[in-house]
């Protein structure tokens, strides 16, 4: 955290620094090297150009260019090289900083990834787990209540049959009551 925190630091340090440096150059490059676009005026021609003018428009101020020292213009540009020189090999820096960093991120989003994956392997593997254990304890009741099923559907039968026995006995009894009557009756009639 430390580590990524200073890089960060300092890759924002140097680049401002670029920036500035850039920016402070820029304008000086392009007035020291922006050739003149008209020579430059002489006494005779100023004069000239004051009498053709109207007398009532005021004179334009002439724009005054920087004057440099004899040979100021190659330690000038020299030394912009070598600040040039300074802000590359910062840049060069910076950027095996940021590919460090990057390195790191992608190191630590290989390890976070495989990590994900190793849950998500073990939740499938519980899941099946719990899956199995669950669809063996469904095939049991199932077979428990088919058995009771079974067993319910033969002592309904056995019920069916006693109460089928039941009935035939009461019919033979009620017969043979009524035989038994009828005998009784036929023997106390006279003939």
């Amino acid at each position: 955290m430390w580590a990524e925190r200073s890089r960060h630091s300092h890759f924002d340090q140097s680049r401002r620094r670029n920036l500035a440096s850039i920016q402070r150059f820029l304008p000086k490059e392009t007035t020291t090297t922006k050739p003149p676009t008209s020579p430059p005026p002489t006494p005779n021609t100023a004069k000239n150009e004051k009498i053709t003018k109207n007398p009532e428009e005021k004179p334009q101020k002439q724009k005054s260019e920087p004057i440099l020292p004899a040979g100021g213009s190659t330690s000038q540009r020299e030394m912009v090289l070598m600040k040039l020189s300074k802000r590359i090999s910062a840049v060069e820096t910076n950027l095996t900083l940021s590919t460090e960093y990057l390195s790191e991120l992608s190191k630590q989003y290989v390890t976070q990834m495989s990590g994900y994956q190793q849950e998500l392997k073990e939740t499938r593997k519980a899941s099946k787990q719990s899956a199995q254990s669950l669809e063996v304890a469904m095939r049991a009741k199932m077979s428990i209540v088919k058995r009771e099923l079974r067993e319910l559907r033969q002592s309904v039968l056995l019920l069916q049959k006693l109460e089928h026995q039941r009935n035939k006995q009461a019919k033979n009894e009620m017969s043979r009551n009524i035989f038994m009557s009828s005998c009784h009756y036929s023997s106390n009639v006279p003939p």
